[in-house]
């Protein structure tokens, strides 16, 4: 079987009907938009190549390389292509909700990066290792889509569900700032991400954010619990963690970056850190200069 499957140019596709996924992987040099249309089921989107103006109901985007889109059911959507570009690129998965149910457990909802649209918005600029990690994830499901080969399902079942949980992670972890129209339902929410993001680099204790926005500890909590499923503490450490891991992957020294995070001292952040990703930062550094 091939290692890999070449791009066909844009058709018009029927409805998905009577599937849990269907993948397309799509190259076109004179393409200049794509049809305002919507769906029953989720769409991800992911770009390789081409100057992209993705329009999202009354949102657009300016699209880089690399960078996903999300879209829930009924949500109307088309591209604008600039044909002066030498190809227009892309990986679009549908996956219905019925589907993605499936694939969740009990402690992790596969739907959540879709359901939190309005937390980050649909628009997500991944960081660069994430990148490549989904390109070859969305190869391997289009490869094991048109196989015949044992297991080729299950394969399936695990990269979609490996795709979902990096995206999760990126839109709930490693967004820089949050804008009003990414929030939806809690303008303390909208408050308390930005004046963490803010501060990322100090010592933030909830007394902190309790006093900088005029609310009581107990009702920041809660609120906080509400929309995101952790607790301000969690959200505070796994956000320090996955900043950290972007600076180790630009070469930081690791005494460095646990001092501009101020994780207090090496065994804490190593602690952390470890229970985290599964591997000791130090190690994790030494891997990255070994694979350069």
């Amino acid at each position: 079987m091939s290692n890999r499957v070449l791009p066909t140019t844009f058709f018009a596709k029927p409805p998905m009907r009577d599937k849990n996924f269907e993948i397309y992987y799509n190259r076109d040099t004179g393409l200049n938009s794509i049809d305002h249309h919507r769906h029953t089921y989720y769409e991800f989107y992911f770009l390789i190549s081409g100057n992209v103006s993705y329009h999202i109901e009354d949102s657009i985007y300016e699209l880089q390389p690399g960078d996903c889109m999300l879209m829930s059911p009924g949500q109307y959507h088309y591209a604008e292509i600039d044909i002066r570009d030498n190809s227009y690129e892309r990986y679009v998965l549908w996956l219905t909700p019925e589907y993605l149910e499936s694939l969740s457990s009990s402690c992790t909802n596969l739907l959540l990066s879709f359901q939190k649209i309005h937390f980050s918005g649909s628009h997500l600029c991944l960081p660069m290792e994430i990148r490549s990690l989904i390109a070859n994830l969305l190869q391997k499901i289009l490869i094991q889509s048109n196989s015949q080969e044992y297991g080729a399902d299950l394969l399936i079942n695990s990269y979609i569900t490996e795709i979902l949980i990096h995206i999760t992670k990126v839109k709930l972890y490693q967004q820089p700032v949050y804008l009003e129209n990414d929030i939806g339902g809690s303008d303390i929410l909208l408050h308390i991400l930005n004046y963490i993001a803010a501060h990322i680099h100090e010592n933030i204790s909830i007394k902190d954010i309790s006093e900088e926005l005029y609310i009581s500890k107990s009702h920041l909590s809660r609120e906080f619990s509400k929309y995101m499923g952790i607790s301000i503490h969690q959200y505070i450490t796994k956000r320090k963690l996955y900043f950290a891991k972007q600076d180790l992957l630009s070469g930081t020294p690791v005494e460095q970056i646990c001092s501009l995070y101020s994780f207090g001292n090496y065994t804490s952040f190593l602690r952390s850190f470890k229970k985290e990703f599964g591997i000791a930062p130090k190690a994790y550094s030494k891997k990255l200069t070994e694979q350069r």
